[in-house]
C-alpha cells in the first residue's frame, strides 16, 4: 500500500491533493490567527477551538476522500464546489458565536471564497457568493436565537449586503479569468492539433501521401534496432518501369497521376504492419516488420500483379504499368542501409532480367 502524502502513479490526483493541502494551508494560517485574537482575548476562545476543531476535521475528511479515489466518482473530482460550501458552512458556525470579532472574521469569507475563483465558472461563483452570505445570515439569525443577543438590524443588514458585493465582485473577477482559461485552453488544444497536422504533413511526402524519404529512413532504423533484439526484418525496393517515357509521352501531371495510383495500389496489397514510403522519383521503399524474406517476397508479387492489372486513366489504356521489386531479408549484424542497398541490387536485377518481377537478395 501506498502511504505517501501524494500518489505517485496519477500525476492529476497529486495536483488535486496540492491544490487541497494549499487551501488547507490556508485554513491552518487563519486559525492561528483566530488563536492570536483569542489569546488577545478579542476572539472567543470557544470559538478559536471551534475553528480548529472544525479545520482539523474537514481537512482529514476531503484528504482522505482524495486519496482513497472517492473523489474521481463525483462530477468534478478537484471537489472545487463542496469544499467551498463546507468551507462557508464551517466559517458561519463560527460566526454564530464570535461575538464583537464578528467583524474581523467575516474576511475568511473572501479568503475561502478566492480559492474557487480559478475553477468554477461565472455562474458557479454567484451561486457560491449567494450561499455564503445565506450562511452568514443564517448565523446571525443563530446567534440572536441561541445567545439572546441585541443585535442592530441595521447595521448586519449592511454587513449582508457589504459581504453580497465583495462576493459578487470576486465571482465578476473569477468569470473573467475563467473566460480567460477556457479560451486559453481552446486554443492550447487548437495549437496541438495544428501542430500534429504540420507534424503529419512534414512525415508524408507531398504529391503520393506515403511517408517521406527522412521519416522512411527514421522508421527503417527504428525497425533496424529492433531487428537487433531478434526480430525479423524484410525490405523491399520498388521501381516503376519505364517511367521516363511515361512522362515524355503522356507530360509530368500524367507522370504524377501514375505515382498517386501506385501508391494507392500498393497500399492496398500492403498489411496493417508494412510500411510504404517514397524513395525518391518513381522508387519506393516497402519495410516489412516480423517479416521474413520469403514471405516480403510473397506480398511484393501481390503489389505487382495489382499494379500490373490496374488502370491509369490519363495512359488511355495505351500502356501498361509495372514494377520491378528487390525484396531483401536483414541479416545482423549487417545495417539497415547495407539491406536497403541488397534491396536495390536485387530490384535492379530484376529489371535487367525483363522488369516487372519480384526477385529476393541472396
Amino acid at each position: 500500500m501506498d502511504w505517501s502524502l501524494l500518489p505517485k502513479d496519477d500525476p492529476y490526483q497529486a495536483l488535486r491533493i496540492r491544490r487541497m493541502l494549499l487551501a488547507s494551508a490556508a485554513a491552518t494560517m487563519l486559525v492561528a490567527l483566530t488563536g492570536v485574537g483569542a489569546w488577545l482575548d478579542f476572539v472567543p476562545d470557544v470559538t478559536f477551538w471551534r475553528l480548529a476543531v472544525i479545520v482539523v476535521l474537514l481537512v482529514g475528511g476531503f484528504y482522505a476522500c482524495f486519496r482513497s479515489g472517492l473523489n474521481l466518482r463525483m462530477p468534478d473530482p478537484s471537489l472545487t464546489a463542496p469544499m467551498l460550501v463546507a468551507s462557508g458552512m464551517a466559517i458561519s458556525i463560527v460566526q454564530a458565536d464570535a461575538g464583537e470579532a464578528r467583524s474581523v472574521l467575516m474576511l475568511l469569507y473572501p479568503v475561502a471564497f478566492m480559492f474557487g475563483v480559478f475553477r468554477l465558472r461565472r455562474w458557479e461563483l454567484v451561486v457560491m457568493a449567494v450561499l455564503f452570505s445565506v450562511f452568514y445570515a443564517v448565523a446571525i439569525a443563530a446567534s440572536v436565537w441561541s445567545y439572546r443577543m441585541a443585535l442592530d438590524l441595521r447595521h448586519e443588514i449592511f454587513r449582508v449586503g457589504f459581504l453580497t458585493v465583495v462576493l459578487m465582485w470576486f465571482a465578476y473577477i473569477g468569470g473573467n479569468i475563467s473566460a480567460m482559461r477556457q479560451r486559453l485552453r481552446r486554443a492550447n488544444d487548437e495549437l496541438k492539433i495544428a501542430f500534429e497536422k504540420v507534424e503529419t504533413l512534414a512525415n508524408l511526402d507531398a504529391l503520393t501521401g506515403v511517408y517521406s524519404r527522412r521519416y522512411l529512413m527514421a522508421l527503417l532504423e527504428r525497425e533496424g534496432n529492433r531487428a537487433e533484439r531478434g526480430s525479423t526484418l524484410s525490405i523491399g525496393m520498388m521501381d516503376l518501369d519505364h517511367f521516363k517515357s511515361v512522362n515524355d509521352s503522356y507530360g509530368h501531371a500524367c507522370g504524377d497521376e501514375v505515382l498517386k495510383n501506385f501508391c494507392v495500389t500498393a497500399q492496398g496489397a500492403l498489411r496493417e504492419i508494412d510500411i510504404l514510403g517514397r524513395y525518391g522519383g518513381e522508387e519506393f521503399v516497402a519495410v516489412f516488420p516480423q517479416t521474413s524474406g520469403a514471405s516480403a517476397a510473397l506480398v511484393a508479387e501481390r503489389i505487382r500483379k495489382l499494379v500490373a492489372q490496374s488502370m491509369v486513366p490519363c495512359l488511355r489504356g495505351e500502356k501498361q504499368v509495372t514494377v520491378s521489386i528487390g525484396v531483401a531479408e536483414h541479416r545482423s549484424p549487417d545495417s539497415v542501409e547495407h539491406t536497403l542497398e541488397r534491396a536495390d541490387a536485387a530490384m535492379f536485377k530484376a529489371k535487367s532480367s525483363g522488369r516487372n518481377r519480384v526477385m529476393l537478395a541472396d
